[in-house]
């Protein structure tokens, strides 16, 4: 390796005044010495005593008062300084106007206090050009306001001020075209060694803005106490500079590149007791850019920083991305970043860059908020990635970063590391790191090795930033079999699939057996699908037995049998229809399968449906008349019927009355039911609730005949496997008086939705609901197995939750919105935080539909997709955590559907369209196809294998044709119907059973049987089944509510995939 390009001027004078042989020769130069501790050798920084000399620049025609135009005065005592064998040219108190300041060897130029150094703005000042660097490439530019060139013993101190005039800079802080086209021309020079004096970049419309300070190739550097206000570029930059000191600046500068100190291919230096209030990096150790920086071969070492504060900024101190020379023995300790920065310690570069980074240290920090508190990324391009090529590919060796006793308040992650796969980062130690808070994840690792932590800790853990933080460790969620399905798919054919579980390992293959015998062996490669050629008439029993290693681990296995005369496409469920009934004016009544859930409830792993049989004559709230009673029955897939739960007849039918809650509330492995009964509720075993004699029910006016407005309400707990009420209690949110909630005819207080949240991060709660019009009450449960306890209330009728009122829609949903790891309740246009207290609302009011999910992999958390009611706010994109709007299609009706599902590949994220949002929109609120007759807003379903999600209306599946802007009809369930009347929902969408895709479960045309419709078509893709995610998963829970809803995950799913995802690895 060639030495540091550093000249030793010393030696030059020395030589010089031997030879003169004069007795009046200027005398030795004094130094005293700095010694400075570090994990590393270094030599002391020799700090030059500057002669007790003074340089007024008032002596030399400098006139002050901000107007005259002082250059050549304060030249002219620059070179009287330097003629005499140096000293201090003076910049006295007052305001002084000036051009470039260049500096010269033994200088110090002194700011007094009070003293105003002012430079103008008007570019031909800082002419002619001069041998600078922009952004690691050397080029003549125009001067920088404070220049030195091949000087040594040159220093700025005083407690005085520069500050620049910023009217142009500022203009020039945009980068248009010809700016741009002038970096892409110097990097193309740089990059093929055009020589540096043929790179003239101070012309035209180049617009490359010059540091306000920059030392080159200078020697015994001292900058001491002075103040900065703004910078036209970077601030103080000091490139292939041997040894100095930056001590007690207070440096304010908020433009665009305004580092603090950038020391690049510099050696031996110390900057400590220094202030930063940046607009970008506060300290930044750099080593030059490619080819340039190869051919100087100069490393950046041997530098220490300690005692510094940067009170605003991106980061406390970042490495590169200029490295190409190397970067080594850098240490910073007793540092602060008390309010907010990006990072605390950056290492970045790309695989342009080369050189090296290593034994890098910071300690002893204390920091307020941040997004990272170590990062190391390989792949910082930045606007240079579109611009220019890569001329020669050189990767960054990366060897010893250490992070010791640094604590912050909130960050979005510890650590973040990123290296680069063909020449991983390694030795990474991070010791004694505390955060308060945690917002998006702990930390990251990807081609590093050897990293080391030891006692990294952070106090709460909200993933507000990414997604849901469940801790799925404590998480108490059902236990999943394998899930196996067979369906005939043609005469010939049977299609085969099952569940990839998370505790799968990932190299997991499947041995699938068909009456015993193996009939293939299908690999990790592929997905938990297969096409068997069975043409048997016989039922046929499918085993899937895991392989891992070559070898059948026996974890989990599952089996399925295809029934004899099996039909084509479905799963037949056949139904105990309940017999007609004639209410009490005489109308006849029959029944009608309705909503279904499902729930494991005899704890075998798999799934049992729970199902609502609606009478004819259901109502909705805001009509009146008698009906039937609502019935409850639970099938297994084979149609063998376990219970039928009797409503009896004071809970009246229709869509907003018994909303049932069927999931593991206990965590003993079977599914429990939980819902509003009344007296005259009869359980599965016979056994009624109550007052059987009982009945609220109005026989008056037809205003309100049939309408229930008083007697007593439960809230009852039945046991899944036997359909046994095993608790009952009074029902809260209560009634109380009508006109609280409305109306005086029960059309408002009878609006009742519920939910399952996970409201402590680790038990499953009910959350049962009263109210959405006016006032609303949300009450909180907890089932132990033997008893219901109240966990909270909600009431809007309480004074500080007064703007909560009126915000209901006909359907909620369920996440870990806030990120810290428990549920949140979205309650349309509101939020109920897992405490029950309120987190936001929006005063958008009521809606008839709503979404909730991730919609994009580069948006944070999850979002909400809505529409409204109120003829005014029209359908809306918001932050699900904040409420914060991101846009907003306004309308002057009722938007009553709403819909978000990624159908299709060209654009980002998952689209949205409703009624009338004017069009399919993208994340950006962005019309990407005005024409949507032919899209549903009803249902939704991932049904064909690729990662778009198609349409579900009635019994059609349709898919959107992205190139023709229209969706097609991809199959029709025929014989099946849909429920719900212009809803069109089916009884349940979801992953009931098989692989990661969706089923449709609709009811026969003569309402004596159910389908269940599934996928018969190959996918390549293996997930990790949709089912463990808990937002999935409840979100199947809480379809039944009023208005159905799709399912929706907690993660984004689509095309904008990448990387390992749910146990899939997409390739490159």
């Amino acid at each position: 390796m060639k030495k540091p390009c550093f000249k030793s001027l010393v030696g030059i004078a020395a030589i010089a005044a031997i030879a003169l042989g004069l007795s009046g020769a200027i005398p030795a130069p004094k130094y005293k010495t700095v010694t400075v501790n570090a994990p590393f050798a270094m030599e002391p920084i020799k700090e030059f005593i500057f002669p007790n000399r003074d340089f007024s620049i008032a002596n030399y025609g400098a006139v002050k008062g901000g107007k005259t135009i002082n250059t050549k005065a304060i030249a002219k005592a620059i070179k009287a300084c330097n003629k005499a064998g140096g000293g201090r040219v003076v910049i006295p108190a007052g305001e002084w106007l000036t051009g470039p300041v260049h500096l010269m060897s033994n200088v110090n130029l002194y700011l007094s206090d009070g003293a105003i150094l002012r430079f103008t703005d008007n570019p031909e000042d800082y002419l002619p050009a001069v041998m600078t660097s922009w952004e690691g490439m050397e080029c003549y530019n125009y001067s920088p306001l404070v220049y030195a060139f091949d000087c040594e013993n040159v220093a700025i101190t005083g407690t005085g001020t520069l500050q620049p005039i910023m009217d142009t800079w500022r203009k020039w802080f945009k980068r248009p075209k010809p700016h741009m086209d002038a970096l892409a021309e110097l990097y193309t020079m740089a990059s093929t060694d055009v020589p540096v004096e043929k790179r003239q970049m101070a012309k035209g419309e180049n617009n490359l803005r010059p540091h306000l300070i920059h030392f080159n190739r200078c020697k015994n550097v001292l900058l001491d106490q002075f103040k900065i206000r703004e910078s036209p570029f970077w601030t103080i930059h000091l490139y292939m500079c041997d040894g100095g000191i930056v001590r007690n600046l207070d440096v304010y500068a908020h433009g665009h590149n305004n580092d603090g100190v950038d020391l690049e291919m510099s050696r031996n230096f110390l900057i400590e007791d220094c202030k930063f209030d940046q607009g970008d990096d506060a300290v930044v150790i750099k080593a030059g850019r490619n080819q340039d920086a190869w051919r100087l071969d100069t490393p950046c070492e041997n530098i220490v920083i300690r005692n510094c504060d940067i009170i605003k900024g991106h980061t406390l101190l970042g490495i590169g991305s200029e490295m190409s020379g190397g970067i080594r023995n850098v240490y910073m300790h007793d540092c602060a970043a008390p309010d907010s920065v990006f990072r605390l310690f950056f290492a970045k570069t790309n695989h342009r860059r080369g050189g090296f980074i290593e034994n890098i240290h910071m300690e002893n920090v204390k920091a307020g908020k941040m997004q990272r508190v170590l990062e190391i990324d390989t792949d910082v391009l930045y606007q240079w990635r579109d611009l220019v090529p890569t001329y020669e590919e050189r990767i960054t060796r990366i060897d010893g970063l250490y992070m010791t006793n640094v604590t912050c308040e909130r960050t979005e992650a510890i650590y973040d590391l990123k290296g680069d796969a063909k020449l991983p980062a390694k030795n990474v130690v991070i010791k004694n790191v505390h955060a308060d808070e945690v917002t998006k994840f702990i930390k990251n690792v990807h081609n590093v090795e050897n990293v080391t932590e030891e006692n990294v800790t952070y106090g709460r853990f909200r993933n507000a930033a990414n997604a849901p933080a469940y801790d799925y460790s404590k998480l108490q969620k059902e236990k999943l079999g394998r899930g196996v399905v067979a369906i005939r798919e043609n005469p010939a054919e049977v299609a085969v699939s099952w569940r990839y579980l998370s505790s799968d390992p990932e190299n997991t293959a499947f041995n699938l057996y068909r009456d015993g015998k193996k009939i293939a062996e299908v690999p990790a490669t592929t997905g938990t699908f297969y096409r068997d050629a069975y043409k048997g008439k016989k039922a046929a029993t499918y085993t899937v037995k895991p392989v891992v290693n070559g070898v059948e681990t026996g974890h989990i296995e599952g089996n399925y049998t295809l029934p004899t005369k099996a039909p084509i496409g479905y799963i037949h469920i056949p139904l105990d229809r309940p017999a007609d009934g004639v209410t009490p004016s005489g109308q006849a009544f029959t029944y009608i399968p309705n909503d279904a859930s499902i729930g494991d409830v005899d704890g075998d792993g798999e799934y049992e449906i729970i199902l609502k049989w609606d009478p004819s004559n259901a109502h909705d709230n805001a009509h009146d008349g008698y009906t039937g009673n609502v019935l409850f029955d639970c099938y297994r897939l084979t149609g063998e019927r376990l219970w039928r739960i009797d409503m009896g007849h004071n809970v009246r039918a229709g869509a907003h009355y018994t909303q049932f809650m069927v999931y593991d509330f206990d965590s003993d492995g079977c599914a429990e039911i939980i819902m509003k009964t009344s007296d005259g509720t009869i359980d599965g075993q016979g056994k009624v609730i109550g007052d059987a004699a009982a009945d609220y029910r109005e026989p008056g006016t037809p205003a309100n005949q049939g309408r229930i407005l008083k007697g007593n309400e439960y809230l009852t707990v039945f046991n899944g496997r036997t359909g046994a009420a095993m608790q009952t209690i009074d029902y809260v949110p209560a009634r109380g008086n009508l006109a609280d909630w409305g109306d005086n005819r029960a059309n408002r207080s009878d609006r009742f939705l519920a939910a399952v949240a996970y409201l402590d991060g680790i038990h499953p709660s009910v959350v049962m609901c009263r109210g959405y019009y006016t006032r609303t009450v949300l009450a909180a449960f907890d089932w132990d197995g033997k008893e219901l306890k109240q966990r909270w209330i909600f009431d809007s009728n309480t004074p500080e939750y007064k703007a909560y009122a009126g915000q209901g829609n006909h359907n909620l949903r369920v996440a870990d919105v806030d990120g810290d790891g428990c549920d949140e309740i979205i309650y349309g246009s509101c939020a109920i935080d897992n405490n029950g207290k309120g987190l936001y609302s929006t005063g958008m009011g009521h809606g008839d539909a709503m979404h909730l999910t991730k919609f994009s992999p580069d948006m944070p958390g999850l979002q909400v997709w809505d529409c409204h009611e109120n003829k005014r706010d029209g359908s809306s994109f918001r932050d699900a955590a904040t409420g914060k709007v991101f846009f907003q299609v306004k309308s002057g009706i009722d938007v009553g559907r709403c819909m978000a599902a990624d159908i299709g590949p060209t654009n980002p994220g998952v689209e949205m369209w409703s009624w009338e949002s004017k069009g399919l929109r993208n994340i950006k609120g962005e019309v990407v196809n005005p024409d949507i007759k032919t899209f549903s807003v009803n249902m939704a379903v991932w049904w064909d294998g690729d990662l778009l999600r198609e349409l579900l209306n009635k019994n059609v599946v349709s898919k959107y044709d992205w190139e023709a802007g229209v969706c097609k009809s991809l199959v029709t369930f025929e014989g099946a119907v849909s429920n719900n009347g212009t809803k069109a929902t089916p009884c349940l969408q979801g992953d009931i059973l098989g692989d990661w895709r969706e089923e449709v479960l609709l009811r026969t045309e003569d309402n004596t049987a159910l389908r269940l419709y599934v996928s018969p078509i190959a996918t390549d893709y293996r997930f990790h089944t949709f089912l463990e995610d808990p937002v999935y998963r409840i979100s199947i829970a809480t379809q039944n509510v009023a208005y159905n809803q799709p399912t929706q995950p907690g993660f984004y799913f689509g095309p904008d995939l990448k990387g390992s995802f749910r146990g899939y690895e997409f390739k490159k």
